[in-house]
């Protein structure tokens, strides 16, 4: 009880010192810190700078979709540093009737306000796994994916800025990938739809239709 009530008592006088945060200051690798210092000022501004923890900025940066995570820094007698290190977009997402953003590690950052970002359109179900195998597509494609659509629970159809089509069964898809590796800077000046999902190969289909095996 006597260690509780010291405690109590250390904590009560600290709030009693004039130590005050009055400046905040956000450094951030991303674009939104105009947003991030109205945030995290309306909160910080006023605390006792000896209680200002960890906990508080946490609780503050679940406010926002944008923050990945974020450290704290004091700087006395009245100011606190954020650095904040923001979550990379990578897909606009539709789940449902909205469009969502989602970064890289698959977390939602938020809605999507400008659907015209330079960003690969998805449309399907969302889960982890399915997350995973379009972002391996998109980190191994050597041309920018415009769209991807879901067509069944085995089937990706892929949409590339080059007006290519690709259809990739996800059960093959590093032996996919390893064979555009070479072959898409060739094949894209020649056709317009690349399928993997023929048995004996892929179809190749643009001027006429080729069968062409690659496993």
């Amino acid at each position: 009880m006597r260690t509780l009530s010291t405690l109590l008592l250390f904590l009560s006088l600290l709030n009693c010192i004039e130590y005050r945060v009055k400046d905040v200051e956000i450094v951030t690798d991303g674009t939104h810190e105009r947003e991030l210092y109205s945030l995290f000022t309306e909160y910080l501004v006023g605390k006792n700078m000896f209680t200002v923890s960890r906990k508080d900025v946490e609780k503050v940066s679940n406010l926002s979709g944008w923050i990945d995570r974020c450290e704290i820094r004091k700087i006395f007698p009245d100011k606190v540093k954020i650095i904040i290190y923001e979550k990379k977009p990578l897909v606009i997402w539709k789940i449902e009737d909205n469009f969502y953003l989602i970064s890289d590690k698959g977390s939602v950052i938020g809605l999507a306000d400008n659907l015209d970002e330079k960003l690969p359109k998805v449309v399907c179900w969302f889960d982890h796994d399915i997350f995973s195998v379009i972002a391996y597509i998109l980190k191994r494609m050597q041309t920018k994916i415009v769209r991807v659509t879901c067509v069944d629970e085995e089937t990706l159809k892929v949409f590339t800025e080059d007006s290519v089509t690709v259809w990739f069964l996800q059960k093959e898809l590093d032996e996919q990938l390893n064979f555009l590796k070479d072959f898409y800077s060739i094949a894209k000046g020649y056709f317009s739809q690349i399928d993997f999902r023929a048995p004996s190969g892929v179809i190749l289909r643009g001027r006429g239709e080729l069968t062409y095996g690659y496993r």
